[in-house]
């Protein structure tokens, strides 16, 4: 909800005023004065940063089994305050609904919108259900996507989530992603194996080959065969 509030064109702040009060007010004044009301609903930044420890705290207390890790970026003797560099959740109901799911699941990262001083990225772990519905399974907040943010998120799932399940991590072709699964597999071997998007590898078969007749059709055909006979003879 915040997002969408936030998002909201300040064109529009300057239309709705010009309509409700008579009055043109700059494009700048429309900005400040969006962000003024949007911190006196929601709270500013940094008041909602400071409340995300107490309001985790109060998630894992009414999500029994929810799980909750922290990174802190160096500790300052100046401000003797802890500033969070990552977080990871999951969910208690989700950790348990996994463990009856195929240990396969799905990766990938997305920016979060919002004021330019507190830029960060998203990553998800989502699983498929028997029903072929998408469930989300574990989430992180990292500053950016590195080898390292992914390498703690992963390590997180495997450990918290998975509980050491052999899974197979499925992703994009992320340079990060890629190195962070090559230092997981040799420290959990035989615990973890890393397979790319189909999506992917149909995009870059077809830019290879060209676009053959069939080539893009036999991709899908091999990519989903769920048993070992048809995948063969494809």
């Amino acid at each position: 909800m915040f997002g969408l509030v936030y998002n909201y064109c300040d064109m529009f702040v300057q239309a709705d005023v010009a309509m409700h009060y008579g009055v043109q007010v700059s494009y700048k004044k429309a900005w400040h004065g969006k962000r003024k009301a949007l911190a006196s609903i929601y709270g500013s930044p940094e008041e909602n940063f400071q409340l995300l420890p107490r309001y985790l705290e109060a998630v894992k207390q009414a999500n029994p089994g929810t799980i909750v890790k922290w990174k802190f970026a160096d500790f300052s003797e100046e401000s003797r305050n802890r500033t969070f560099k990552y977080v990871f959740w999951a969910f208690g109901t989700a950790i348990a609904t996994y463990r009856e799911c195929h240990p396969v699941l799905s990766v990938d990262g997305t920016f979060l919108s919002g004021p330019s001083a507190y830029k960060g990225v998203l990553l998800v772990a989502v699983t498929k259900t028997a029903n072929n519905n998408i469930f989300p399974v574990a989430f992180a907040v990292v500053d950016k996507e590195t080898r390292l943010s992914w390498r703690w998120f992963l390590s997180h799932v495997l450990v918290s989530v998975a509980e050491r399940r052999p899974t197979c991590i499925i992703s994009d072709r992320h340079k990060s992603i890629i190195a962070a699964m090559t230092d997981l597999i040799g420290v959990y071997p035989g615990e973890l194996v890393h397979r790319f998007y189909l999506q992917h590898i149909k995009a870059n078969l077809v830019s290879s080959v060209g676009s053959k007749k069939g080539v893009k059709y036999m991709c899908e055909k091999l990519g989903m065969a769920l048993q070992t006979r048809k995948y063969e003879a494809t």
